[in-house]
């Protein structure tokens, strides 16, 4: 049974009974209210008090409960039972059609709601055109209605009579399927994935009745998220407890097309493991088992891997190959638009609710998704995107943290991971909100000291070309935590001009909020002064010029870089780097970068690295060379006679001239006779 109480429980299930643990008041979540009043656990019926530090799912305090070992007293059958309840019951006491009560449907206030879809909710749109979802509207259901007509027209209602009394004249306002599911049925999100197009209203991908197309449509099944609870129960076999272990994760890998890829090497069997276990407590909870199906069906569907772009596997590459790039995303757009205009067919629905993507949405869509900009989409870039980050403004607040499995109140049989999981421990610039970038060094310690090496670094798809391991690492040759905040400080430049100028990362677009003083030695003939003022427009505006700015110029332009230069002085302190230009780590507070433009090899300090580009392709070259050499003459004829090209060129002379010769004689011969 599932105890029903106005302060919702966060339940987990074991034999035939629910341990649950409770909080007294509602208008706090769950972890707040346990700190403010003190936790009580429910085993049968009696309540157990329980320390809130070892408020875990699966401990003592709960007899028969705790995971493993002897004496525990767990039914395999009745387990299995009641963990394939968690998914599709935990809303039974709410209206069908709605998967909660009230105005806050889109904000839930445990973490356990926000995937409680019940099946037989869910079955209901199944067999609704999603551009009608809005009109589910079944007794009971709490929902935003308004008046069509009427005096009170546009105002809303809650029946006929508030809108002068004509029938059916009170009704829910049309909206868009991605509206409908974000407004009133957000713990469904795993049921339908968005297509990011139209802008407007996004297109909404999900399974459907396939009637007598069973054959076309044999793949939709791979979208009825009904379907995922009860794989996740036939996966949990070593003690039926709702949590796989590694183990029992290896049987969903074991199955196509996962064993293909692992054994082709595309997959790393160890990275889909860590990377699925959001909450790093070393099992895959069901919840996390529901986000990693959203996340493959599209590959399950496309039957498309990510390309290969170099002579290393994909599985000892990137993310452990466990990514979508941008030739998965374009299948899967295709594929899913191929497959909903057979199914709106089949139903007799309007055929016009989904089309393929125009090239600039396909884009966006790919943008959109691509939070690192790194042009690869990870899991946890999915589940930041489309289920964590409940608001869409790119951050997590402490609220949505709360909400999502990254809490660490959701992780069981690691309590070291409570520190490292926890709000303050991901909030490094200590703003109140996570970024991506920085839940993704989470990610990247997958030997969880608290550093990141260089290993570490390229596995997590962070950029190789650019990073602090080329300039900015620990003494120990890792990245600590003050040394990750350089790179926030770049990246996060970068993405914000990224958006304001719709470039990729790939074409190193900076926010105009972000200030680049690029520091400049006024040396002849690099730089010369000139003897009137010019402006070019992208901070070369002074009384120098000379080639080396000119070119430096060209370059900020076609980077729409905007930096400000600035002239060392001739008397600055020249042994060092510091003295003389002014040059250091990032200011992560103003996002200010110093650079500097060397023209003079010769001068440069014995400890300085300067590399060939600040960037890939950015223009900046740096040209050395070790000594001059005398050009000989007779050394260079010689080896242009004995070089094949010359030999080649030789006898192609002498058989054109004797051909050539051959004809004149023919001619001339026939000539005289």
């Amino acid at each position: 049974r599932i105890k029903k109480k106005a302060a919702r429980p966060v339940s987990f299930w074991s034999e035939a009974r629910v341990c649950s643990v409770t909080f007294g008041a509602t208008g706090s979540p769950p972890w707040k209210r346990a700190q403010q009043e003190g936790g009580r656990r429910l085993c049968g019926g009696h309540w157990v008090g329980v320390k809130m530090a070892d408020r875990r799912p699966h401990d003592e305090g709960c007899a028969g409960v705790r995971r493993g070992g002897k004496g525990r007293g767990t039914s395999g059958l009745g387990w299995a039972a009641a963990a394939f309840l968690t998914l599709s019951l935990l809303a039974g006491a709410q209206a069908q059609g709605q998967c909660c009560t009230g105005t806050a449907c889109n904000t839930p206030t445990t973490w356990d709601a926000m995937l409680s879809c019940p099946s037989s909710h869910w079955s209901t749109h199944m067999s609704q055109f999603p551009q009608q979802w809005y009109l589910i509207n079944n007794p009971g259901a709490t929902v935003t209605k308004q008046c069509i007509s009427g005096p009170s027209k546009f105002k809303t209602c809650s029946s006929d009579a508030d809108c002068g009394g004509t029938a059916n004249t009170c009704k829910m306002p049309a909206m868009s399927a991605s509206d409908y599911i974000k407004t009133y049925m957000s713990c469904c999100k795993h049921c339908v994935w968005s297509m990011k197009f139209p802008v407007g209203a996004p297109i909404q991908v999900t399974a459907g009745p396939v009637g007598n197309d069973a054959n076309e449509l044999t793949g939709i099944s791979n979208l009825d998220c009904n379907t995922f609870a009860a794989d996740f129960v036939a996966l949990d076999t070593e003690a039926a407890d709702g949590f796989l272990t590694r183990t029992e994760f290896n049987n969903f890998l074991n199955k196509v097309p996962f064993k293909q890829m692992v054994a082709t090497k595309m997959l790393d069997s160890d990275s889909v493991f860590w990377i699925a276990d959001l909450n790093k407590d070393k099992f895959v909870s069901a919840h996390e088992y529901l986000i990693l199906r959203h996340f493959w069906t599209p590959t399950l569907i496309s039957n498309a891997a990510p390309t290969q772009t170099t002579g290393t596997p994909l599985a000892e590459g990137p993310l452990g190959g466990m990514f979508f790039d941008n030739s998965t995303v374009s299948v899967w757009v295709t594929t899913a638009n191929n497959m909903m205009v057979r199914l709106y067919i089949v139903n007799s629905w309007d055929s016009a609710g989904t089309r393929e993507p125009r090239y600039t949405e396909e884009k966006e869509h790919k943008r959109l998704r691509d939070l690192d900009g790194s042009t690869r989409i990870s899991m946890d870039e999915h589940y930041f995107g489309e289920f964590a980050d409940i608001d869409g403004d790119g951050f997590l607040s402490r609220a949505e943290f709360d909400l999502s499995l990254y809490n660490p109140a959701t992780a069981t049989g690691n309590p070291a991971r409570a520190t490292k999981s926890s709000f303050e421990y991901m909030d490094l610039d200590g703003d109140g909100k996570i970024s991506f970038i920085e839940r993704k060094r989470i990610v990247a310690d997958r030997n969880e000291n608290g550093d990141i090496d260089a290993v570490e670094w390229a596995w997590a798809d962070f950029p190789i070309e650019y990073g602090p391991f080329k300039g900015h690492v620990y003494v120990d040759g890792t990245l600590k935590p003050e040394q990750y905040r350089y790179y926030m400080a770049y990246h996060g430049c970068t993405i914000r001009g990224s958006i304001a100028y719709s470039r990729p990362l790939s074409e190193f677009p900076w926010d105009q909020g972000c200030p680049i003083n690029i520091n400049v030695r006024p040396s002849v003939p690099f730089v010369s002064p000139q003897s009137t003022t010019r402006r070019d427009g992208h901070g070369i505006d002074d009384q120098h010029g000379g080639f080396a700015l000119r070119v430096l110029g060209n370059i900020t332009e076609r980077l729409l870089w905007k930096p400000t230069i600035k002239y060392v002085s001739a008397d600055a302190d020249k042994t060092s780097l510091e003295t003389e230009f002014g040059l250091g780590p990032p200011n992560v507070d103003t996002g200010t970068f110093e650079l500097a433009l060397l023209t003079e090899y010769q001068e440069t300090p014995a400890d300085w690295t300067c590399s060939k580009s600040l960037f890939p392709e950015d223009g900046f070259v740096l040209v050395t060379r070790s000594q001059d050499v005398e050009i000989v003459m007779y050394l260079i004829a010689g080896k242009l006679t004995g070089s094949p090209h010359f030999i080649n060129f030789f006898c192609t002379l002498f058989f054109f001239t004797l051909v050539v010769g051959h004809i004149i004689w023919f001619v001339e011969k026939k000539r005289v006779q």
